[in-house]
């Protein structure tokens, strides 16, 4: 868009550089009431004029050239010539806002995948002592010191804590993938 503005506001300064046209025309004075005059100088109306007959005797060439230089009228190019400016500095503005947004979206999605990170690294140390806990259970379960709801609700905790680790595993893949989208890498699975 920044460069349709400024081919614009090119063609605005355009209109202040003078103009030149050269051109021809051809044309034909035919009239119903087409006379001609006599070698003896009388005016004498055709009787039968067919139509080939007056467009040879009354046409005309025309080659011109014009100069046209555009000095104030009413200052209308100096108004074209600002109003193009003003739309390239929003083109400017737009741009710029555009490049923020995405500046802010990188951005974010850098914080989001850090915290998807340490999220995913959380839950790895959290699944590895409810796996140490579940395996203390089972051992006091054969010696007989607890009974068998206990294990129950540590393997539970396990699969949960299992669970969340999957869920964090896949967030922070999705987070870095996102990163990659970014830097211009293609996803692939």
């Amino acid at each position: 868009m920044l460069k349709s503005v400024q081919k614009v506001l090119n063609m605005s300064y355009g209109l202040l550089s003078p103009r030149i046209a050269l051109g021809y025309q051809l044309g034909s004075g035919y009239d119903q009431s087409a006379w001609y005059i006599t070698p003896d100088s009388v005016f004498v109306q055709y009787p039968s004029y067919t139509y080939r007959q007056p467009l040879n005797d009354y046409i005309q060439h025309r080659i011109y050239f014009r100069v046209s230089i555009p000095i104030f009228q009413k200052l209308s190019n100096h108004l074209q010539i600002s109003k193009s400016k003003i739309q390239l500095l929003d083109a400017n503005y737009a741009l710029e806002e555009a490049q923020k947004a995405v500046y802010k979206d990188v951005q974010s999605s850098l914080s989001d995948a850090q915290l998807s990170r340490d999220n995913y690294l959380a839950y790895s140390e959290i699944v590895e002592s409810y796996e140490e806990l579940f395996d203390q259970t089972v051992n006091k379960f054969n010696l007989g010191m607890v009974n068998a709801i206990e294990v129950g609700i540590a393997q539970n905790n396990l699969v949960k804590a299992q669970a969340d680790l999957l869920r964090a595993m896949y967030s922070y893949v999705l987070k870095h993938k996102i990163l990659n989208l970014y830097r211009g890498v293609p996803i692939t699975l």
